[in-house]
Order: structure tokens, then C-alpha cells, then sequence
């Protein structure tokens, strides 16, 4: 769920705009050793859930969960073989997506997304990757 209202908040990044999939499409890439078609790509993933310690209630289970997604994304450009053209665009492309999502109310059942890293994930045959990480809290209740 958290993962659908990231990708389709994405879409408003208009270089973006059907080109965003999932974690299995990305491990698919890899695996094959391919780049995704076009001059940009994202790809959001789940990368899991953090539990706190359930708040003490006694006629109640609620506990606070911290999940966090990735979002690989992805700058070619055919004309830049040691991708320095391609590292500067990703970084342009990682701003705009801070901008979009920090904030970003995903639903009812979950905080507002909050920034938590970005990492270059690395250079090859032409392309950029970045990984930018958001977070949310949800609730886990059962009475």
C-alpha cells in the first residue's frame, strides 16, 4: 500500500511519468545485468519495517512501526560512457524527488513520509544510480 502511493505520487515528476516499477522489476535488471529503457527509471521498494516496543495498555496491543522504502533511480545518457553527465542529472532528479515526497501524506494509516538518506549506488555503462530512502510510522492495534 505504502509502496503504490509512493509510485504514484512519482508520476507527477514528469521525466518519470511510466517509467516507475517496483523492487522485482529492478532485481530482474540486475540479474540480467540491463539498464531500464529510457533516459530515466525508478524503481520503489519496500526495504522493511522497524517495530518500537508496544506501548504499555491494559486491555490493548498498540505498537509503533517505522517502515522504510527505497527508491532506486536511474540516469542514462547514450553520449556519456564515464557517466559524469549522467551523475549530475541523477543528482538534479534526487532533488526533485526530496521535494515531491518529504512531507508526502501516503494515506490515513501512516505519518507523513520523512527523508532518510540517499546514497550514490554507482556508475556503469553510462548510468547513474541513486538510492533515496523515506520513512513513515504506522500503528500495529489489536484489543
Amino acid at each position: 500500500m505504502l509502496v503504490d502511493a509512493v509510485m504514484q505520487e512519482l508520476a507527477a515528476i514528469s521525466t518519470l511519468a511510466g517509467r516507475i516499477e517496483g523492487g522485482l522489476e529492478y532485481a530482474k535488471l540486475v540479474d540480467d545485468g540491463k539498464l531500464p529503457q529510457g533516459p530515466q527509471a525508478a524503481f520503489v521498494m519496500s526495504l522493511g519495517f522497524d517495530p518500537a516496543p508496544p506501548l504499555r495498555a491494559s486491555t490493548a496491543h498498540v505498537q509503533r512501526v517505522k517502515e522504510t522504502i527505497g527508491i532506486v533511480l536511474v540516469v542514462q545518457k547514450a553520449d556519456d560512457p564515464g557517466g559524469t553527465k549522467s551523475r549530475a542529472a541523477v543528482e538534479r532528479l534526487v532533488l526533485d524527488v526530496i521535494d515531491l515526497l518529504a512531507g508526502f501524506n501516503p494515506g490515513d494509516d501512516f505519518d507523513l513520509l520523512s527523508f532518510g538518506r540517499g546514497r550514490l549506488a554507482g556508475l556503469r555503462a553510462g548510468a547513474a544510480f541513486y538510492q533515496v530512502d523515506f520513512y513513515t510510522h504506522s500503528y500495529v492495534r489489536r484489543t
